[in-house]
């Protein structure tokens, strides 16, 4: 069998996509299993919640939880994820039509998931997504709620917003038009504006995508058949990768892939077994691997994960000296530093709330450096006074700014009118966010939850967004999924910390 050198390398470049070294930190470890390969999950999973996935029947889209493991919260199927793809760009040819064939692909596997959980689906309201190297969505669980709908009823409307929101953490951003208005809808803050099932939202994503259909059947079991040969490849297996690229080859759609794969596997073990260096390992199973060795954190990031784990607590004065302290011995630690301005920022509102005078060091726009030493001085209303005058009726930022001081002062039904009056130009979004804020000091949580769960459809890691959102389910009772929601807010800081030092 011939093989087109270049096609190998790029099949050996799509196979490397998924290697195990770029797994996220959800997962971590692989293991024989004897007839599969296992993914170590180490998802927070409550054992309700654990034994409730594993009951559900397999499906293309949804990750297979298989068992559970004294060490792990469970092991799930080896699946093809393109670690490196975390999201679709708008960029993307085709975004649409691709961005529709998600949502089809969620829509299908929340029906067949509501199908076989009965009343335990309330267990699955806190889902994650990827997308494998077959460009189809891939759907795990963890405990929490943290997708739920606004209303308190859980029926299939319900679904159809954990779908949206699900969906739109696919999307590097959510477009006004085309497969947007798909996403807006499902995520209404009103129940009747959304689709009425999962079928309804399935076939207007089909209608948009077409002809692309859902991944089943023939194609299905031989895609299983490509993901499996990865997942034996991945453990060093030659001979039973080579046997499910074997299957998979039968297929039309995966043919070429699965025989340029099976050429690769082929020079790759020639080359071993000419230096005697054989990759076969023995095909027996074996035990689970042992837990990882954590190793212990440097002075500045052990202060770091005691702030974090402080700020999960809301005790945000002793977040804020660990923070403090994190920075000073390790100043290039970004996550303590963003972590350290969100809990300032708090603070700060809790100060302005009950009339204590607030010591935070207030961004003032370049554009308005005038009346930085008022700002500074701690004499808001003067900065306010001054930033209404007509000097600044054309300036760009002093409408959003002294919106943000009239909530700083108090004056909350102001700075709400102020805020609302934004509605286009570079701050619209940052106005929403203030808007919420104050709608949330103005003791109107309920509401303020309705306008951060639009801004976080089409921003989805915008972290004042997120930790206003925990502030809002904290104050409506919702303790459960405020504990979630904070956790989220702290993983996008992380989150953001990690994408900086990569640009870096």
């Amino acid at each position: 069998m011939s093989l087109d050198k270049s096609k190998a390398v790029t099949t050996v470049a799509r196979m490397d996509r998924a290697a195990w070294i770029h797994r996220d930190k959800r997962f971590a470890a692989l293991a024989d299993r004897g007839d599969y390969v296992g993914m170590y999950s180490t998802s927070p999973l409550s054992h309700a919640m654990r034994a409730r996935w594993i009951a559900v029947p397999r499906h293309g889209n949804l990750l297979d939880a298989v068992a559970h493991a004294r060490d792990f919260d469970a092991i799930v199927r080896y699946a093809a994820i393109d670690w490196r793809r975390r999201t679709l760009s708008l960029q993307t040819p085709d975004f649409h039509r691709t961005a529709a064939q998600f949502g089809a692909q969620l829509a299908d596997a929340f029906d067949h998931l509501l199908m076989n959980v009965e009343d335990n689906r309330h267990f699955f309201l806190q889902p994650y997504a990827y997308i494998d190297l077959d460009s189809q969505v891939r759907v795990g669980f963890e405990t929490g709620a943290a997708m739920r709908s606004p209303e308190m009823k859980l029926d299939e409307r319900g679904f159809v917003y954990v779908v949206g929101r699900l969906w739109a953490s696919l999307l590097e951003d959510v477009p006004h038009d085309g497969v947007g208005k798909l996403v807006r809808r499902c995520i209404d803050v009103a129940p009747r504006a959304r689709f009425r099932s999962l079928e309804k939202l399935r076939h207007a994503c089909i209608d948009l995508a077409a002809p692309r259909g859902l991944r089943s059947g023939e194609r299905l079991d031989a895609w299983y058949a490509f993901e499996e040969a990865l997942g034996w490849y991945a453990l060093g297996d030659t001979a039973r990768a080579l046997d499910r690229f074997g299957v998979a080859a039968r297929h039309p759609h995966y043919a070429p892939q699965a025989r340029q794969a099976m050429g690769t596997l082929k020079n790759e073990l020639e080359i071993a077994t000419a230096v005697k260096h054989p990759i076969i390992r023995a095909t027996s199973p074996a035990p689970p691997p042992p837990l990882p060795v954590t190793p212990r954190p440097s002075p500045a990031r052990a202060s770091y994960l005691e702030g974090r784990e402080l700020l999960l607590q809301r005790k945000l004065h002793e977040a804020q000296v660990c923070f403090a302290s994190a920075i000073l011995l390790d100043p290039m630690m970004l996550e303590a530093q963003l972590l350290r301005r969100e809990v300032d920022r708090m603070l700060s509102r809790v100060r302005a709330t009950t009339g204590t005078p607030t010591s935070m060091p207030i961004d003032v726009p370049a554009s308005l450096r005038e009346v930085r030493d008022i700002v500074v001085g701690g004499r808001t209303r003067d900065a306010i006074a001054v930033l209404s005058t007509d000097r600044y009726v054309d300036n760009i930022d002093a409408p959003l700014f002294r919106a943000r001081l009239l909530a700083l002062d108090g004056q909350y039904d102001r700075a709400a009118s102020e805020f609302a009056a934004i509605t286009d130009g570079p701050h619209r979004d940052e106005a929403r966010l203030g808007l919420a804020r104050v709608t949330i000091d103005r003791g109107k949580p309920d509401a303020a939850l309705a306008i951060l769960d639009e801004i976080l459809v089409t921003r989805p890691r915008d972290l004042g967004a997120l930790e206003a959102r925990a502030r809002c389910l904290e104050l409506l009772g919702r303790t459960n999924e405020a504990a979630d929601a904070m956790k989220a807010f702290v993983t996008a800081v992380e989150l953001a910390s990690d994408v900086r030092l990569s640009r870096a």
